[in-house]
């Protein structure tokens, strides 16, 4: 399952901007174009996955997906695209620049410090067990806060 959609990356970065970033071959042909988002996408979120992997949370992420999750894959998918194209801005000087460096900085810096414990996902505990959880439940002789809220985490 992936964890943006077109519609999102057209909403933060505009559906006219995605296009022209997205037709590689100046074609407008939109099946093309569909290709090369969905591409960007799994891209995307094959780096989230990546990342995280090993980390304090199962990968991938099961849906629902968490809000900053969808936000990051949305930021990579659309840096992505933008790449993709061959950077074409140039600032005063005539010297490449590359508009979205930032929103890719930010992308990256929340989503290392969600692999760090700085942020902490809000998970559906019915469907998604915190991998310390399990971890704990498996190797320990109980599970941390009593076998109650284990269960609950695990939907039983």
């Amino acid at each position: 399952m992936a964890y943006t959609t077109q519609t999102l990356i057209e909403t933060q970065f505009g559906r006219e901007n995605v296009r022209k970033w997205a037709d590689l071959n100046s074609s407008g042909v939109a099946t093309e174009i569909a290709a090369r988002v969905t591409l960007a996408i799994t891209n995307a979120d094959s780096l989230i996955d990546a990342t995280l992997r090993d980390g304090l949370y199962s990968v991938p992420f099961a849906d629902p997906v968490p809000t900053e999750i969808i936000v990051i894959s949305t930021q990579l998918a659309g840096v992505d695209i933008y790449t993709s194209r061959g950077i074409e801005d140039t600032d005063a000087a005539g010297e490449e620049i590359h508009r979205l460096n930032g929103v890719h900085k930010k992308a990256m810096n929340t989503l290392n410090a969600i692999k760090a414990g700085r942020i902490k996902l809000d998970l559906d505990r019915t469907t998604s067990v915190p991998k310390a959880i399990e971890h704990h439940h498996r190797y320990c002789n109980s599970p941390p806060w009593g076998v109650d809220t284990f269960h609950r985490y695990q939907g039983d």
